[in-house]
């Protein structure tokens, strides 16, 4: 991410704006926003992230495009 993903983009901010508390896991919506370095063209894309725990460790953090499917991934329903 730091190599390819994060040089691509200018002013870029990914910030999770709910958090949901399922366990060893936290469900996020994230907002994400930037400028393209090479086009101008202004991105947002908001999506779901899956952060699981081991103690205070991250051992996984899966990126989902849907509510349901990141509530489904922690067993939670809606």
């Amino acid at each position: 991410m730091r190599e390819v993903f994060l040089p691509e983009w200018e002013g870029l901010v990914i910030a999770g704006d709910e958090f949901v508390d399922a366990g060893d896991s936290v469900v996020v919506h994230v907002d994400q926003r930037g400028t393209g370095r090479q086009s101008r063209a202004p991105g947002q894309l908001r999506y779901f992230q899956v952060w699981t725990f081991r103690g205070r460790s991250v051992i996984r953090i899966e990126s989902v495009m849907a509510r349901a499917e990141a509530f489904e991934a922690v067993g939670l329903r809606e």
